[in-house]
C-alpha cells in the first residue's frame, strides 16, 4: 500500500498538538496511548483525502507536470523546517507540562519520562498498523477465495463486508465483553473482601450494630468501611469543645441476589429503627459506582451539625464508576431516583414540627444519579432543605442548565444564576462569598445549593461534545490553577481531556477531582453556621480531625 504524505504530515502534527497540556499532567503511558491513537487517526484523515483528492484528479483528468529537480529541493526544504518546528512545538509543549503540573501541585513529568511518552506514541501507532495489515491480510483471504464465485469488485464489496463483521464481533464481545465481565468478577470478588483495619461497629446508631436489621457479613467492602470504626461524637467533642451526639449512620448493601429496592427498604427500616428519623439533620448520600462514600463529605457534616444528625446511603453498584458509567450509566439515576423519593415520602408521613431536614448530596457519578431525581433547579429548591454536589460530570443535565441560565459575565466554572439567591459553585471557598472576579454575592437566601468543582477537575469539565465544540470554560480562562496555555482543539481536546479521567483523583486536595477541607467551607455555608461565612481556624481543626482519621 502506497504511503500517504499528507497523512504522515497530518498525523505528526496531531501528535504535537496531543503533547499540548491540558488540565493535569499524564503519566508517559497515557499520553503514549493516547497520542499514538491520535496519530492514528490523523494519517486515516489525511489519506482519506489523499485518496478523494486522486479519484477526482482520475475522473477530471487533471495531470500536473513539474521539475524533479526542483522538486527534491522544494522537499527537502520543508522537511528540514517541518523537523526544526517539530522539536521546538515538543519542547514548547513540555514547559507548557510542567507549568500545568507547578499549578496543580503535581510533580512535573521527568525528560525521560517525556521521551518514553514520545516513544510509546509511535509503538501505539506501529501496533494499530500491524493490526490493519491483519485486517489486509484477511480481506486478501477472503478475495481469494470469492473471486471465483463473484465478480472481481462484488468480491471485494463482500470480503470488506465479512472483514467488518468479523472485526466488530472480536472488538464487541472479544474485548469489550469480555473485558466487562471479567472486571465484574473482580469487582465482585473484592465488594465482599473486609477492608483492612475494619471491624465490626458495636454502637447502636449504625447499621450492622446490635440495633441493626442489617448485619455485617452482608455489607459490602465500602459499606463496611463506612460503617465500621470507633465512635465519632468523642472526637467530636473535642474539635468543638461543646457535647456531641454519636451521628446515626445507615448503609445498606446491593447483596449478589436483591435487587436495589429491597436494599431501599431495608436502610429505610434500619433508619427508623436506629432513630435517624428524630435527628434534627438528615443527609442522603448517593455513593459512587463502586459503593463508596467519601468520609470528608460526611464527616464534615458530621461535625457541624455536633453528630446530631443521620446518615442515609444505599449501594446501586460494585462496579467502579469509569465502568458503570459506560455500561450502566441508567443504575445511578435510578438509585439516586429512588433512595431520595424514598426518603422524602418517609419524611412526608411524619407530623410536620418532627421532620427533620433534608439533605442531599453526591460525588462524581453518585452526583449524576442522585441529581436525576429532579427534574429541575426549581423542583430541588422546592423538596429539600440544602444539597452539596461534589465534581458532578460534565453531561448532567441540571449542572448543563445552570450553565446555560447563568448571568452575562458569569463563568462557566463558577456560574452565577438568579444572582446566587439559592445556588451558587465554587472552585474554591472564595467563590461562595464572591464571584471569579471578586465581586460581592448578594443574599444568600435557604435552601442553600453548592456545586463544589474545580477548574482543573476533567470529571466536571469533560463532555461528548468537546469533539467538535469549544466550551465557555476554555475560552472564558477564568480557572486559577488551570494554565493560560490550554487551548481548545478539534478532537484533541476531547481525548486529552478523556485521557486526564482516571488520573483525576490523584491530584492534590483542591485539585483534580479531589476533595476534602474545601467540603467543610461548603457545608457550613449550606447549613447557615456563621451566616454562610468561612471560619478558616474551625475548618482547620476539623480537617486536621478527618484527615487523622483517615490515615
Amino acid at each position: 500500500m502506497t504511503v500517504s504524505g499528507l497523512g504522515v504530515v497530518i498525523a505528526l502534527v496531531l501528535f504535537l498538538v496531543s503533547t499540548s497540556p491540558s488540565l493535569l499532567p499524564r503519566p508517559w503511558w497515557a499520553q503514549a496511548g493516547f497520542s499514538g491513537v491520535i496519530m492514528v487517526v490523523g494519517y486515516l484523515l489525511g489519506f482519506s483525502i489523499d485518496w478523494v483528492v486522486r479519484i477526482i484528479g482520475d475522473l477530471i483528468e487533471w495531470r500536473v507536470s513539474y521539475n524533479r529537480t526542483l522538486e527534491a529541493w522544494l522537499l527537502a526544504a520543508c522537511y528540514l523546517a517541518f523537523a526544526i518546528a517539530f522539536v521546538f512545538a515538543l519542547w514548547r509543549n513540555y514547559r507548557h507540562s510542567c507549568h500545568t503540573a507547578a499549578l496543580v501541585g503535581m510533580r512535573a513529568p521527568s525528560r525521560r519520562s517525556y521521551l518514553a511518552a514520545l516513544a510509546g506514541s509511535f509503538g501505539v501507532a506501529l501496533v494499530f498498523v500491524l493490526i490493519y495489515a491483519g485486517i489486509h491480510a484477511l480481506w486478501r483471504i477472503l478475495m481469494h477465495l470469492a473471486v471465483p464465485t463473484f465478480p472481481r469488485s462484488v468480491a471485494a464489496v463482500i470480503s470488506w463486508l465479512l472483514v467488518a463483521l468479523i472485526a466488530w464481533v472480536a472488538f464487541e464481545w472479544g474485548i469489550i465483553k469480555q473485558g466487562v465481565r471479567t472486571m465484574s468478577r473482580k469487582s465482585a470478588l473484592r465488594n465482599r473482601q473486609l477492608p483492612d483495619g475494619v471491624s465490626a461497629p458495636h454502637l447502636p446508631e449504625r447499621s450492622a450494630g446490635p440495633a441493626s436489621v442489617i448485619t455485617w457479613d452482608e455489607t459490602s467492602r465500602e459499606g463496611k468501611r463506612f460503617l465500621g470504626g470507633q465512635a465519632q461524637a468523642p472526637h467530636i467533642a473535642q474539635v468543638s469543645g461543646e457535647p456531641a451526639r454519636e451521628p446515626v449512620r445507615v448503609y445498606a448493601s446491593l447483596g449478589d441476589n436483591e435487587d436495589y429496592a429491597s436494599a431501599v427498604d431495608k436502610a429505610l427500616e434500619d433508619l427508623h429503627r436506629l432513630g435517624g428519623l428524630e435527628r434534627p439533620h438528615l443527609l442522603v448520600v448517593v455513593p459512587t459506582g463502586s459503593g463508596w462514600v467519601d468520609e470528608w463529605n460526611v464527616q464534615a457534616f458530621e461535625h457541624l451539625t455536633g453528630g446530631n444528625c443521620a446518615t442515609i446511603a444505599v449501594q446501586y453498584s460494585f462496579l467502579p464508576s469509569w465502568i458503570t458509567f459506560l455500561s450502566k450509566r441508567s443504575q445511578a439515576s435510578e438509585g439516586g431516583r429512588l433512595i431520595i423519593d424514598s426518603v422524602l415520602a418517609a419524611i412526608a408521613q411524619r407530623d410536620p414540627k418532627s421532620r427533620p431536614k433534608v439533605y442531599v448530596t453526591g460525588e462524581s457519578l453518585g452526583a449524576y444519579g442522585a441529581q436525576a431525581a429532579f427534574t429541575s433547579v426549581a423542583n430541588m429548591l422546592h423538596r429539600v432543605d440544602g444539597a452539596l454536589w461534589i465534581g458532578t460530570p460534565g453531561f448532567t443535565p441540571l449542572l448543563l442548565d445552570i450553565a446555560r441560565q447563568r448571568h452575562r459575565g458569569s463563568p462557566q466554572i463558577a456560574p452565577v444564576i438568579d444572582n446566587a439567591r439559592h445556588i451558587r459553585s465554587a472552585t474554591t471557598p472564595g467563590d461562595l462569598t464572591s464571584d471569579r472576579y471578586g465581586r460581592e454575592l448578594g443574599e444568600w437566601l435557604y435552601p442553600r445549593i453548592v456545586y463544589v468543582q474545580h477548574a482543573s477537575d476533567p470529571v466536571v469539565w469533560w463532555h461528548p461534545s468537546l469533539w467538535r465544540t469549544q466550551p465557555d470554560w476554555i475560552r472564558e480562562k477564568a480557572g486559577s490553577d488551570v494554565s493560560d496555555t490550554l487551548t481548545w482543539h478539534p478532537l484533541v481536546t476531547f481525548g486529552q481531556l478523556l485521557s486526564d479521567l482516571p488520573l483525576a483523583e490523584s491530584a492534590p486536595s483542591g485539585h483534580g477531582h479531589s476533595y476534602h477541607s474545601e467540603l467543610l467551607a461548603a457545608w457550613r455555608a449550606i447549613l447557615g453556621i456563621s451566616d454562610g461565612e468561612i471560619d478558616e481556624d474551625g475548618d482547620a481543626r476539623i480537617a486536621a480531625r478527618i484527615a487523622a482519621h483517615l490515615t
